[in-house]
């Protein structure tokens, strides 16, 4: 799909590499007909660019309560802070991972994102994403082909790691769960992870 088959009003205040990270990402899950759809996606959706080391606040991810984040290009480690400030790494995720927010009595998920690598985040409300289906279904897709099980497979990864016991083990299964970024994540980020404790 060429660029110039996306709304140009659209256009202005996106950058080529997010342009890019979008088709590279939704344009082979929305197989066949998809211009209106994708460009429903584009329109609607708010991308956030890391350098690594940056880190994305909460409070400007949360929007209604119920964003979608999206992993375009690169790689974060998802965090919440305890009462007392320390931090608890929850999520690790690169390109295609995806974080879908929870809320407990209206409130969501106080989650905060850190850049490992510079990164492009796509954010969309999960409500006006399930709207849309009615007028564009072709992004069933990306429920079933993205969103849905890349955000299963996430909250496993964490929940097992937790549940081992030795640091031998929670080695192990880390490096078969993200084959690839153990050498790619700062020890102080794996440390969360290996001992299922707050820093």
């Amino acid at each position: 799909m060429k660029l110039n088959h996306i709304d140009q009003n659209c256009l202005g205040h996106r950058t080529i590499s997010e342009r890019k990270a979008f088709l590279k990402l939704f344009a082979p899950i929305l197989k066949g007909d998809y211009k209106a759809s994708l460009r429903y996606l584009y329109i609607h959706s708010k991308f956030i660019q890391l350098s690594e080391r940056d880190e994305q606040p909460a409070a400007s991810l949360m929007g209604n309560g119920d964003n979608i984040i999206i992993i375009m290009k690169g790689l974060v480690s998802g965090y919440i802070l305890s009462p007392m400030g320390h931090r608890c790494d929850i999520w690790l995720a690169e390109h295609k991972g995806v974080f879908i927010y929870k809320s407990a009595n209206g409130n969501p998920t106080l989650i905060n994102l850190e850049a490992i690598e510079p990164t492009i985040l796509l954010l969309i409300s999960q409500a006006q994403l399930e709207s849309a289906t009615q007028d564009f279904p072709l992004l069933h897709r990306l429920f079933t082909h993205l969103i849905f099980p890349n955000a299963i497979m996430g909250l496993d990864h964490h929940t097992l790691l937790n549940k081992l016991d030795s640091t031998g083990e929670k080695l192990n299964y880390f490096m078969k769960a993200y084959p690839g970024l153990f050498e790619r994540v700062p020890k102080r980020i794996y440390n969360t992870y290996a001992s299922g404790q707050l820093l």
